[in-house]
């Protein structure tokens, strides 16, 4: 086994060099097996503030980061630690990300709160009718409709659950006076879950609907009482893994 680890680190740096690389992207089981082999030879280890990825130096100049728990399944070997803080520097990380909705919509998140309109246009033409933000309960009770229905046709993923979920976090941003605040989720490649904040609390509004969203295939989405309900779910909240919007 301990022939194998040399090996297969050897291999690593030898096709790095090869390619006229000073990284390797590589699984989460080499990076259990780097560490296992190099163990040793560790001079320091730290979490980066950025991302909460861990890092190891080595004695031989090399340098390991690891993804932070739940934060993907793929690690970096730096053939010197300058390149990493070059890469750390940059903020750029060649990693798979996770594939979620949140991670691909991420340069449309950051500004959720000046193209809000944008997720609204989108459920509107999965929903086929023109949305507007309007907390009548009327009018709520009209797209409940609507959006049960689709949910009903079982139709191929087409986000409307996120697009749903965006939607009524608006209404209850309206209602409650809130501001958009995005949650950090730490992956190599940072991403953001939208939250509504107001009067120093944070309500987990995106969560919320998607558990209603779950429900909905047992009983009708209502999204009057969801706004209603959110008004109770306003929680004191860490400052520090919350970026705020104007």
């Amino acid at each position: 086994m301990r022939f194998f680890l040399i090996f297969l680190l050897f291999f690593i740096q030898i096709n790095m060099s090869a390619q006229g690389l000073s990284y390797q992207v590589i699984s989460r089981e080499k990076i259990n097996n780097i560490l296992r082999e190099k163990h040793s030879l560790v001079t320091s280890t730290y979490i980066n503030n950025y991302n909460s990825c861990f890092v190891t130096i080595f004695k031989d100049g090399t340098a390991l980061m690891a993804p932070p728990i739940l934060g993907g399944d793929e690690g970096i070997f730096f053939l010197d630690v300058k390149s990493m803080e070059e890469m750390v520097t940059s903020k750029k990380y060649p990693v798979k990300g996770i594939g979620t909705f949140w991670e691909k919509e991420k340069d449309n998140i950051e500004k959720i709160n000046s193209n809000i309109h944008f997720y609204r246009d989108r459920l509107s033409e999965i929903l086929n009718t023109e949305l507007v933000f309007d907390n009548n309960s009327e009018y709520l009770c009209k797209v409940s409709k609507l959006i049960n229905e689709t949910l009903d046709k079982r139709k191929k993923n087409n986000n409307i659950k996120e697009y749903v979920s965006i939607y009524i976090a608006e209404l209850i941003r309206q209602k409650y006076n809130g501001r958009w605040g995005l949650f950090i989720e730490y992956t190599f490649n940072n991403y953001y879950i939208p939250y509504i904040i107001s009067e120093d609390k944070s309500c987990d509004v995106i969560g919320s609907v998607l558990n209603e969203l779950e429900l909905a295939k047992y009983m009708p989405l209502n999204i009057e009482a969801i706004v209603i309900e959110a008004g109770k779910k306003f929680y004191k909240y860490d400052k520090k893994r919350y970026i705020l919007l104007e």
